[in-house]
């Protein structure tokens, strides 16, 4: 038999068996307790151990690592804010991934590839295809920018469209006539100076391109760009829309962590429709038809563990899994999944079945990695 239990902190197990299932898009994160004092860390701590250098930024229980100073030099000007950690309390707080550079910050380019890139929100590479582009975006002395990043880290980023003439990268900090903008989506946003110190931006960073081609968006909130982590980032460029891009983000109801119920007798079915992961998509440009959504299953788990993955608006089930092989999930429809109009964004969740022969311990995860448009 299984039983439905309550989710949250305070659920019990009575007679099912309780695997927890975490969320991501771009990272996958196991969530695991911490000690008394390590658990008094605030999201956004930066963190060490007294006896190494490496320095993590903590967020949503589980810490993420600064490859090197510079990288972190892309974030914070000083270790002023740093905090110590006991190494039993540090071990206690899972490790999920890389910071990557911040978007706006510097360029970067691999030991092996003599190609110079834009970094975007979640890793996304844009290469600055000519000399006369980077000029025209960072000035005569963009090479100054230029810094490398180890082969074995390039796989913490992705590749996205080529930055052209005339072209913005997301997360482009720039001024013009005495104001501050953050361009995100072929929009300038205006960046006031309590935006600017909540973002934690430095001034050694902001831009002197031309501007005045892109049209306003809405302002810069005080601390909308602010997470190291980048969890609610842009994980795919996107394919063309129009001219335009279609972006993927996390939503903001996705919850951190949560327990499903399995079957501890084989007679019962596992938990149907389990949400996993509540994610926008955006078009910017022109309206998007999505033929194609695709996903990776993520955590200590198998393909055989779920029945059925769910691609979901609201309580309507637009796709199920048109195929699954080990951990690659695709939705697909020659005819449309669903369409998003240009300049508005759609809320999806993604759900799933679990197989009833699922065990303690099992942990579930998936995050998009991609999108086809008609």
């Amino acid at each position: 038999m299984s039983n439905v239990i309550a989710k949250g902190k305070q659920a019990f197990t009575w007679f099912a068996v309780v695997a927890t299932i975490l969320w991501s898009v771009g990272f996958s994160a196991i969530a695991g307790s911490l000690t008394a004092s390590a658990a008094s860390l605030t999201d956004g701590s930066l963190i060490k151990r007294a006896d190494l250098s490496t320095v993590y930024y903590y967020i949503d229980g589980g810490r993420y690592t600064f490859p090197n100073q510079t990288t972190f030099n892309s974030w914070y000007a000083d270790f002023s804010d740093v905090v110590t950690v006991t190494a039993e309390e540090l071990s206690a707080i899972p490790l999920v991934d890389n910071v990557v550079f911040r978007p706006g910050t510097y360029l970067v380019k691999i030991t092996t590839d003599p190609k110079v890139y834009a970094v975007e929100p979640g890793g996304v590479l844009r290469w600055v295809t000519s000399e006369d582009v980077a000029k025209a975006l960072w000035g005569d002395n963009w090479g100054s920018m230029v810094r490398d990043v180890a082969d074995s880290f390039f796989t913490n980023y992705t590749i996205g469209d080529d930055l052209n003439s005339g072209d913005f990268p997301d997360g482009y900090l720039g001024e013009m006539d005495g104001t501050r903008y953050y361009v995100e989506g072929g929009k300038k946003r205006m960046v006031s100076d309590d935006a600017f110190a909540g973002n934690n931006f430095m001034e050694d960073f902001v831009a002197s391109g031309d501007l005045s081609g892109l049209t306003s968006g809405d302002d810069l909130g005080d601390s909308e760009v602010s997470d190291t982590a980048q969890t609610g980032a842009v994980v795919t460029p996107g394919p063309s829309v129009s001219g335009g891009s279609l972006s993927i983000s996390a939503n903001s109801d996705t919850p951190a962590s949560d327990s499903v119920i399995v079957d501890t007798t084989g007679t019962d079915m596992g938990q149907r429709f389990a949400s996993m992961l509540a994610v926008d998509f955006k078009a910017n440009g022109g309206d998007a038809v999505v033929t194609e959504v695709t996903a990776e299953r993520v955590g200590v788990s198998k393909d055989e563990d779920v029945d059925e993955w769910y691609l979901m608006d609201g309580d309507m089930v637009l796709a199920k899994t048109s195929s699954i092989s080990e951990g690659d999930i695709t939705w697909s429809s020659s005819a449309g999944l669903f369409t998003v109009s240009s300049g508005q964004t759609k809320s999806l969740w993604v759900r799933a079945d679990i197989n009833k022969s699922a065990t303690v311990g099992k942990t579930f995860g998936v995050k998009v990695t991609g999108a086809e448009l008609k």
